[in-house]
């Protein structure tokens, strides 16, 4: 009991700490634009001259992340309430309150507004059709909505990032959840999919700290505006997010597993997020185990008779899954819900 005490506290500490940081992103990233600017005046006079225009653009990008810096407390003020308020930081002790900010975490700040580009914005749209369309129709062709209900087919996201992946597969009737690790992503998502109302209500600047490969410092100060379309419309029960570590994420885009005691079948889906995997080992020996691969990969300590033995259990467990999968599919408009229970659409199990 002690233990689960000491974890939750170090949990705890960790989400005041990912608070804690998106509140220093004005802070942050003003002084990195401050020590451009102190390098400029460190020039001689005739060279500043010719170095007008940059000493406005500047002025240009301090005015953008202070835009993007105004968001942040839009999305604190529903943050204490992601996990249920488990992990709020009302009645907080002063040790606590004085956790710090994390060193890599104003990167992973700003990284979050070009998500935010990415997956709720129209600028976004060309590279989610890319992404997301093959694997949505993919899934649309395995389970035809004139041919089992929908709304009984479990899908999960892992790695689901802001949600708009998960979102658009909900949205086709399905009954999915999005599952992420990474608490900057989990409380923006939080507040897109729970309290944006409002098609484009909000404008940032997601290149803004990007000062490589840019056209011109006007391509580096676009903003844009999200979200696209009003996530809270989707029903609860049909869509839901939830936070954790996943560590069977593969290699591929769509596996299928069953859960052969109810003989319920269900859909993982991710966009090749390998480095998520606890190890390169691991991985390839569970995208063999579970579908991803046809056969697993041969351990060096085994010798052949247990390699050949491995393979026919392989092969023989695929043989099971697909006939439950085909059992499951019939079955699937006379049953009810795969998975009970849910959380709302952002949230901690």
């Amino acid at each position: 009991m002690h233990a689960n005490n000491d974890v939750i506290s170090e949990e705890r500490k960790y989400f005041l700490s990912v608070l804690q940081t998106f509140e220093s992103y004005r802070k942050q990233s003003l002084l990195a634009i401050e020590y451009r600017e102190k390098c400029l005046g460190l020039l001689p006079e005739q060279h500043q001259k010719w170095l007008v225009k940059y000493q406005h653009d500047l002025d240009g990008f301090k005015r953008c992340v202070d835009k993007n810096a105004d968001y942040i407390p839009i999305v604190m003020k529903h943050a204490n309430n992601i996990f249920e308020n488990v992990y709020s930081n009302e009645n907080t002790s002063h040790s606590e309150t004085n956790v710090g900010t994390l060193s890599e975490g104003v990167d992973k700040v700003q990284s979050v507004f070009k998500q935010l580009m990415r997956d709720w914005s129209s600028l976004g749209a060309k590279e989610r059709q890319q992404c997301y369309d093959p694997i949505i129709d993919e899934i649309e062709l395995e389970f035809p909505s004139n041919e089992c209900k929908r709304s009984n087919i479990f899908v999960l996201v892992p790695g689901a990032g802001l949600g708009r992946l998960a979102f658009e597969i909900a949205s086709r009737g399905f009954s999915c959840q999005g599952n992420e690790f990474n608490l900057y992503m989990l409380i923006v998502s939080f507040h897109v999919l729970n309290h944006c109302k409002v098609i484009n209500e909000f404008e940032v600047f997601p290149w803004i700290h990007q000062f490589c490969n840019n056209l011109s410092a006007d391509t580096q100060m676009l903003s844009v505006r999200f979200p696209d379309v009003i996530p809270t419309s989707q029903p609860e029960n049909q869509f839901s997010m939830i936070a954790g570590d996943f560590p069977m994420l593969l290699l591929i885009a769509v596996t299928f597993f069953v859960v052969s005691s109810e003989y319920r079948v269900s859909l993982t889906i991710t966009l090749a997020t390998f480095s998520f995997a606890q190890s390169i080992k691991s991985a390839f020996r569970m995208s063999g185990r579970e579908g991803g691969k046809k056969k697993p990969l041969k351990a060096p300590k085994k010798d052949q008779k247990e390699v050949d033995d491995d393979d026919m259990a392989f092969k023989q467990k695929q043989k099971e899954q697909a006939k439950a999968l085909q059992d499951a599919k019939s079955k699937a408009s006379q049953k009810g819900p795969l998975v009970g229970g849910g959380i709302k659409k952002s949230g901690k199990k």
